[in-house]
């Protein structure tokens, strides 16, 4: 079982990987190799809160007995035992992100979005041309015609109160569909507020590549300056990234006019957008899942040197090893929830766009 911490996203909740307690694990390794010498000298040491915690995770995973927590030293006090538990649930935690959400959750999500996307644009534009089902024109005037009251446009809600016919109504919603922009106060502060939210995901993508903890950018120089096999997969990760940075740069003037729409042919345009920035990013997932192979290297590359490591030198190259898995573990984990919050906030702003316009 791995760990991972629900979390609320604009009305939909996520489950995934909870990067917290993956870092306190990585920690936990990281106090191992600098306790490694004393370990071996046979001397006693200091378990540390970044492996009391992670004993904690090692139980509940069931991949420590209970009895390994007891005493003053636990799990840890070994090498060969604490350590080897922690390194397997992170390689588990990095194999599901790749295995779960690249491999599979990504097309899901983009699925679900263009399908939306595309049933909303649909909507839009039989309202637009007058082809919706009587039921729907039925549906649509009675809604728009509370709005239009709401707004204090008694004109635009009488004429589509008093249209009998389909064909009435569906004259009186085209008229209104021109008045309900202006008039849906509601629906303008919300989409206001599903714009922001889309830009700040799209800022959070940058922050990926830039670094946001000081761990994280120690980690990435020292990675990036040295041969090990991990820095080429990096370079590859971060170059990915930037193409939906570049794409987001594109896209971010059509999102930002969103607010300000007049016409309901800006609904079918922003909706045409959202799915080229999905596909974006659903690129950039398939992407990711491509390096798994040149992941497992990596990983088979540091078990050989947590098994092989006895003297200084090994040491320095291992906790190489483990600064290399904390960067490419923060890289995935963060990409994997960025993708999914931002079609969710993507979808919400179109949504909320349809509202502006009674639909």
């Amino acid at each position: 079982m791995i760990p991972v911490a629900e979390y609320e996203a604009d009305g939909a909740t996520f489950v995934v990987p909870d990067l917290p307690i993956v870092n306190v694990m990585i920690d936990s390794l990281d106090d191992s190799v600098d306790q490694m010498d004393a370990i071996a000298g046979g001397e006693s040491i200091k378990i540390t809160p970044n492996q009391r915690v992670a004993e904690g995770v090692l139980f509940a995973n069931n991949m420590i007995p209970f009895s390994a927590l007891q005493g003053n030293e636990g799990v840890f006090s070994a090498i060969g035992d604490g350590f080897k538990a922690a390194w397997d649930w992170i390689v588990g935690t990095i194999k599901s992100i790749w295995n779960f959400f690249f491999s599979r959750d990504n097309a899901e999500v983009a699925e679900t979005t263009k399908k939306e996307i595309d049933e909303g644009n649909d909507k839009a534009k039989k309202a637009a041309d007058g082809t919706q089902t009587d039921a729907e024109a039925s549906s649509q005037a009675g809604k728009m015609a509370k709005l239009a009251e709401e707004g204090g446009d008694k004109a635009t809600a009488d004429a589509l109160k008093s249209a009998k016919t389909p064909q009435e109504k569906r004259a009186a919603i085209k008229a209104a569909l021109k008045k309900l922009p202006t008039l849906n106060k509601t629906a303008q502060n919300k989409i206001v507020k599903a714009v922001n939210l889309v830009e700040g995901s799209h800022k959070a993508f940058i922050s990926i590549v830039n670094k946001d903890s000081p761990k994280a950018q120690a980690a990435n120089d020292k990675m990036t300056g040295s041969d090990h096999p991990a820095a080429d997969i990096l370079i590859e990760m971060e170059a990915l990234i930037n193409k939906v940075i570049v794409k987001n740069a594109a896209f971010e003037p059509i999102v930002k006019k969103v607010a300000t729409a007049k016409e309901v042919s800006a609904v079918i345009a922003f909706g045409t957008a959202i799915n080229a920035n999905v596909a974006a990013m659903k690129t950039l997932g398939d992407d990711f899942n491509g390096k798994k192979g040149a992941l497992q290297a990596v990983l088979t590359k540091t078990e050989d040197r947590m098994k092989k490591a006895k003297d200084a030198k090994d040491k320095a190259a291992l906790k190489s090893e483990i600064d290399a898995l904390r960067v490419l573990v923060n890289q995935a984990v963060k990409v994997a929830k960025l993708i999914e919050i931002t079609n969710v906030r993507l979808r919400g702003a179109h949504k909320a766009l349809l509202e502006m316009f009674g639909l």
